[in-house]
């Protein structure tokens, strides 16, 4: 498979990654059951896949972009991402990015016995599952937002009972997203879509969420919990990635760091690389340099 990494995960414990693998769920058809959190931008995914195995990343907060055949899918608060046995992604060279997400791999080559179902029981859940062969899923459904992290809670727990409850969770969590509709797509509430707006049309300035608020008919703590009910993120950490995308616009079109950070209303040009290195994992100079030698251009 060209030069992608055959990925296999290993176990890890630490305030902000935890990874589980088969020998520590003996849970048969898990091979690794994963939950991060990354308050700055992570290295990237290389290309890879999972031999025999799909994998289900589930966003808690965040935008996530991942990659299949040159496709990107940006992947947000509530979406699921399905690569699926063999195939090919990553995250095209781009970082991780600031967020929450669980991941979870599944042994497709031996259904029997898979999650302790019967073996026509998993052959028809896996094909029931796999059938679409859909890369982005909403989770509509309020069961399945839940399910996940209360599964990951019992993988974590080294009681008997526990797997099979993880195991059952998992179970009826697959079915749920097999219910799921192909054609839905999320919508926003008006108020939260009138301060996207209003941010999207004044991202230069210093953007004031008592204001955005305002613009919304909301209180400031109405607008905060609803903003991020509805989009997976804070109003300033969304404000924030949006100024940075905006940034990178102008920093390869020639404008200096300061002329930037002054155009975009942050105090200070080294506040703004402060705030561009959380987001991107590089300094603003790093990221015009590897965009040169991405296109080619002698410097």
């Amino acid at each position: 498979m060209s030069d992608a990494i055959s990925w296999n995960d290993y176990p890890v414990s630490s305030s902000n990654r935890i990874v589980l693998t088969q020998e520590q769920l003996g849970i048969p058809g898990i091979r690794s059951f994963g939950w991060q959190r990354d308050i700055t931008a992570s290295c990237y995914l290389p290309d890879h896949f999972h031999e025999n195995a799909l994998e289900l990343t589930f966003i808690i907060n965040g935008d996530y972009t991942f990659c299949i055949r040159n496709t990107n899918y940006c992947i947000k608060r509530r979406e699921l991402f399905i690569a699926y046995p063999n195939e090919i992604h990553s995250t095209n060279s781009m970082p991780m990015s600031v967020g929450e997400f669980y991941w979870l791999q599944l042994e497709v080559s031996h259904p029997e016995n898979f999650l302790w179902l019967s073996h026509p029981a998993a052959e028809s859940l896996l094909e029931r599952f796999s059938i679409t062969r859909r890369h982005v899923m909403f989770l509509r459904q309020k069961e399945s937002l839940s399910i996940l992290p209360k599964a990951f809670s019992c993988a974590l727990s080294e009681s008997e009972n526990d797997r099979y409850l993880c195991a059952s969770l998992l179970v009826t969590m697959l079915n749920l997203f097999c219910c799921e509709s192909p054609d839905y797509l999320p919508s926003l509430t008006p108020d939260i879509d009138a301060a996207l707006h209003y941010i999207h049309s004044n991202i230069k300035e210093d953007l004031s969420l008592e204001v955005i608020a305002d613009k919304a008919g909301l209180s400031l703590s109405q607008f905060k919990q609803k903003f991020r009910l509805e989009t997976g993120s804070s109003p300033r950490d969304y404000i924030n990635r949006q100024k940075i995308e905006f940034s990178k616009q102008l920093l390869l079109k020639g404008n200096s760091v300061t002329d930037i950070a002054m155009a975009l209303s942050f105090n200070t040009s080294s506040y703004f690389t402060s705030v561009f290195r959380k987001y991107t994992r590089c300094t603003p100079s790093e990221f015009i340099k590897n965009n040169k030698e991405k296109s080619g251009t002698v410097f």
